[in-house]
């Protein structure tokens, strides 16, 4: 897709624009300025710099990865990286991109601690995928042990060599099973749940993009209503928390009605809140074991 004569960066940020914007990639001037760093191994300064000659290897590698992107391979599997609350994370197509919207389960969290002055607590990050959620709470609240679960084992794997190049494999356990079966050891111990599950209907699964269903679709499909996680959530979850535990679910934008309704009905939890993200969207449900 690009020349490998061609030497200006100048030349080269035109080329990769043009190619993005025919494809129809939204943000393809900020996308631009990414592949090009990242094929480059350079800042973004450099860019405009003028000064750089890229190698005949790092031209080949931006020339593969337009490619890639030009099947609509989502931008994170092609680079191998995602950003998170303020941190980078290795991903690929064993696991769910992280999306901003969960960093407001990681504030829920977070700001619970803090509030309360509360230390020294387990915690269960179950369906962990990347191990973004599990790692930026064991980031901020150094005190607890966090268990993160998942059925897939090339998700593990990735939660691994994240776990391992943040430094925290002390504080963060990993465990295979589907859903609650990897925590039968900690039945009636775990303060707190957090889960962004599965919650796409099949409607908005036939109207999802080419890029989001690049992503697992086991990480992505939650049943004819997007909600037989959650069904589950309320029927196991309770016998793993300890006395008052608290469980914090990520949520469909218009699912918010439904879990209200569904964690009200259930003899095991009562609840809290539902707390919407920064588009102001229903996002994440709180909820208390009764």
């Amino acid at each position: 897709m690009l020349s490998l004569t061609q030497f200006s960066l100048k030349d080269i940020k035109n080329s990769v624009v043009e190619a993005l914007g025919r494809l129809k990639i939204e943000d393809y001037l900020q996308e631009a300025e990414i592949l090009i760093c990242e094929a480059f191994e350079i800042d973004r300064v450099k860019i405009y710099t003028g000064d750089y000659k890229p190698s005949e290897k790092q031209l080949k590698k931006l020339s593969t990865w337009l490619e890639k992107r030009s099947q609509h391979i989502p931008l994170g599997y092609v680079i191998n990286k995602a950003f998170f609350y303020g941190n980078e994370f290795y991903v690929d197509e064993n696991v769910l991109i992280p999306r901003s919207e969960t960093e407001v389960l990681v504030e829920s969290v977070v700001k619970l601690f803090k509030d309360n002055k509360l230390s020294n607590k387990l915690i269960a990050d179950v369906g962990t995928g990347c191990g973004n959620i599990a790692i930026s709470l064991t980031k901020h609240l150094t005190s607890c042990k966090i268990m993160a679960t998942d059925i897939c084992p090339q998700a593990i794997g990735v939660a691994k060599k994240n776990i391992e190049n943040f430094g925290l494999e002390a504080n963060i356990t990993l465990l295979k099973g589907d859903l609650f079966r990897a925590l039968e050891n900690y039945k009636g111990k775990i303060d707190i749940i957090v889960s962004n599950p599965p919650y796409i209907s099949e409607v908005e699964m036939d109207a999802l993009s080419k890029e989001v269903r690049c992503e697992p679709y086991k990480s992505l499909y939650g049943g004819k209503d997007g909600l037989n996680f959650y069904k589950r959530f309320f029927q196991e979850a309770a016998s793993y928390l300890s006395k008052d535990g608290l469980m914090f679910l990520e949520i469909g934008y218009n699912q918010g009605k439904s879990m209200r309704v569904m964690c009200e009905a259930s003899e095991n939890f009562s609840f809290l809140q539902i707390k919407k993200d920064y588009r102001k969207l229903d996002r994440i449900i709180c909820c208390r074991k009764n």
